[in-house]
């Protein structure tokens, strides 16, 4: 009778185990994420380590990817949406499956690189395994957060001084009659320079809208200085040319931080970066 009784048990522990989804784990730390899960019935493992959490806009994000599975079993990645998760570009390497003597691995390392700041992830990432006896499963991890910090920090910026202090402002408030007239017709004047002001610059990103990228460099590359509108039109060049020529990236990088460090501008420094960008794609003949 208990023996009997034990069989029964045993029988619906093992339907709880085999009908349970699977769960994945996830360890948090200062410098990263770790987060695996097994697939219960096939006993398929998979790892995703990401190196940072927080990074700069001018670095990248480490993701390695570990798969391990057992003989009699096949295990396929299910990569997720690198681009519509918002990541700009995308760097694989590995992926050799290796066999110890006892279960079989496999590495892939990814380099994720933003192109804004802001809140991004990485997405989803899964294993499909195969097997006679379980058929094939599917196991996925959660999402992980990264946040990508802009390349300007708050020290960068300066307190602007006010133009009169509050002292003279009640002084002032004191023995003067304020003219409304005076500052509703200031306030129309700012209004309507600021309006003009958008229509330029409207007119002048959709003129560089119809310039070819590779055509921008060449003259970012002529010119001794460039306005921000400009410099605005060279940086999208350089991201729009990197996906073909990855050299392109670094010189990229040095022209956003032109743009958004806060001081001055280095127009020397800015064609130099041009005039390297230019022999870079000439070299590989794209603009021959």
């Amino acid at each position: 009778m208990k023996a009997y009784r034990l069989l029964i048990l045993g029988l619906i522990a093992l339907l709880l185990f085999g009908c349970k989804e699977d769960s994945g784990t996830l360890a948090d730390d200062e410098a990263g994420s770790v987060s695996e899960i097994i697939e219960s019935m096939t006993g398929a493992r998979l790892r995703v380590e990401v190196a940072e959490t927080q990074v700069d806009l001018t670095g990248v994000v480490p993701v390695r990817v570990t798969m391990l599975w057992g003989e009699g079993v096949s295990v396929e990645l299910i990569e997720p949406d690198w681009i519509g998760a918002g990541w700009a570009y995308v760097t694989q390497r590995g992926g050799e499956i290796r066999f110890d003597g006892t279960e079989y691995s496999q590495v892939i390392d990814f380099e994720l690189e933003p192109f804004l700041g802001g809140e991004y992830e990485v997405p989803s990432i899964g294993i499909r395994a195969d097997s006679d006896e379980a058929g094939r499963r599917i196991a996925r991890l959660s999402p992980i957060g990264i946040v990508v910090a802009s390349v300007l920090n708050e020290a960068d910026g300066r307190d602007l001084e006010p133009a009169v202090g509050l002292a003279e402002m009640v002084a002032a408030s004191d023995v003067q009659r304020i003219n409304w007239g005076l500052w509703i017709g200031l306030g129309i004047a700012i209004v309507s320079g600021l309006v003009i002001l958008w229509l330029r610059v409207r007119r002048s990103e959709d003129r560089h809208e119809s310039i070819d990228p590779k055509t921008l460099l060449v003259i970012a590359a002529d010119a001794e200085e460039l306005s921000d509108v400009d410099l605005g039109a060279l940086h999208k060049a350089l991201v729009v040319l990197s996906k073909d020529h990855g050299q392109l990236r670094s010189i990229s990088h040095e022209i956003e931080r032109e743009r958004f460090s806060g001081s001055a501008v280095n127009h020397q420094r800015v064609q130099s970066a041009a005039r390297r960008a230019v022999e870079v794609c000439t070299g590989s003949g794209a603009l021959r």
